[in-house]
């Protein structure tokens, strides 16, 4: 049932070290970053130095999630009826225009734009800043195989899927563990209120950066059952295992993004070519996940339980936009859920995988996506799709 699964890793490394291990909280155990002069390449260095350990994480708080303006359906999902807050013509959006970039612009899982426009993405082993001209400079000496994530206050968190860890980098430049021991780690979504939202494909976690303090988000009932973990780390290392245990309702979150007014959670699987939506409360926590929208129905001939959905985004009139590994194809699924379409069909290599939109900054356009192409020398490519992100938590 998981063929198409397990064939993918050797392409795409899906990383579950620690299986069974309890996710750890960690204080901020900080390390500073300084940059050196830079070399005739165009591109600066950065050092790590040790500078000490921090407090444990806290007990749970009862911190609320803002939403913005705009009405919805009475289900959770966005009026498209409602005003946009802007020029576009929610009903008659464009068709999408594909557009390579040139230079050394590099992006390889995740990508976040930064204060002053640049993009942010890696190589990974590091983190470059690139600017649309196609000229870069080394950011981070720091590893990132998926998720990146600018919070309100202007820090970064970056998933690292090789050691499974989520790690936070402060605009001063001193850096911080924010979560580790986990199956993996991969998605990220920051709230308006300075929380970031995790994923393991198993669970959903919110932390909060300045304690530490940390809440699981999913509840218990659609996590992954731990007998096809054990499976799979069987079948990492063993033939001929069988079939794995059937994954039920399990959500399995890989990819996250909240909707247009901050009040749910948008979830692509690891495991289902479904997009679930998941309500938060004023705590946190979220409610039962819904079955919201998916990948037009027959666009894979593979099984359900096995899918990779790489990339998730939403605009200002609600739509949300799902990069799918399966199929190498970006799709577009309306506000009120249901059958999404195809927008750009790639192949193997040019297969866009994280969304993010421009910054409107320095040529990056505002109204278009940028995705990493991992399979074409860490790449990206614009998409103009002539409509803006919903609120963004940064910038």
């Amino acid at each position: 049932m998981l063929d198409s699964f397990l064939s993918a890793l050797p392409r795409k490394t899906f990383i579950l070290s620690s299986l069974l291990l309890v996710p750890v909280a960690c204080g901020p155990t900080t390390k500073s970053v300084g940059e050196d002069a830079a070399g005739t390449s165009g591109e600066s260095s950065a050092g790590l130095v040790d500078s000490g350990t921090g407090t444990d994480a806290e007990g749970p708080q009862n911190d609320s999630i803002s939403s913005s303006a705009g009405g919805d359906t009475g289900d959770g999902s966005p009026d498209p009826t409602q005003d946009s807050g802007s020029d576009v013509d929610c009903a008659n959006l464009p068709d999408p225009v594909v557009r390579p970039l040139e230079g050394n612009i590099t992006a390889s899982a995740a990508i976040a734009f930064d204060a002053e426009g640049h993009l942010v993405g890696s190589d990974e082993w590091d983190i470059y800043r690139s600017r649309y001209d196609g000229t870069r400079e080394l950011y981070l000496a720091i590893q990132q195989r998926a998720g990146l994530e600018y919070l309100t206050t202007g820090d970064l968190v970056v998933a690292d899927e090789l050691e499974s860890s989520f790690t936070l980098v402060r605009a001063d430049g001193s850096q911080a563990t924010l979560l580790s021991g986990l199956r993996t780690a991969y998605g990220t979504a920051a709230d308006l209120e300075g929380h970031i939202y995790v994923t393991d494909h198993n669970q959903i976690y919110r932390v909060n950066p300045e304690t530490g303090e940390t809440i699981s988000v999913l509840p218990e009932a659609y996590e992954v059952s731990d007998a096809f973990w054990e499976w799979l780390d069987q079948a990492e290392n063993e033939e001929n295992v069988g079939e794995p245990p059937d994954v039920g309702d399990a959500v399995g979150p890989r990819v996250i993004t909240f909707d247009r007014d901050y009040a749910s959670l948008l979830i692509g699987s690891a495991f289902s070519d479904w997009i679930y939506r998941l309500p938060l409360g004023q705590d946190g926590r979220g409610g039962t996940p819904v079955k919201w929208g998916r990948i037009p129905v027959g666009a894979s001939q593979m099984p359900a339980n096995g899918r990779f959905i790489d990339g998730v985004g939403v605009d200002v009139c609600g739509n949300v936009y799902v990069a799918d590994y399966e199929t190498s194809a970006l799709y577009r699924i309306p506000p009120e859920g249901g059958e999404g379409v195809l927008l750009v069909q790639w192949n193997d290599e040019t297969y866009g995988h994280g969304i993010a939109w421009g910054s409107g900054i320095d040529g990056w356009d505002e109204r278009a996506i940028y995705l990493p192409q991992p399979y074409n020398s860490a790449a990206v490519v614009e998409v103009q799709i002539g409509v803006p992100s919903k609120r963004r938590a940064f910038p």
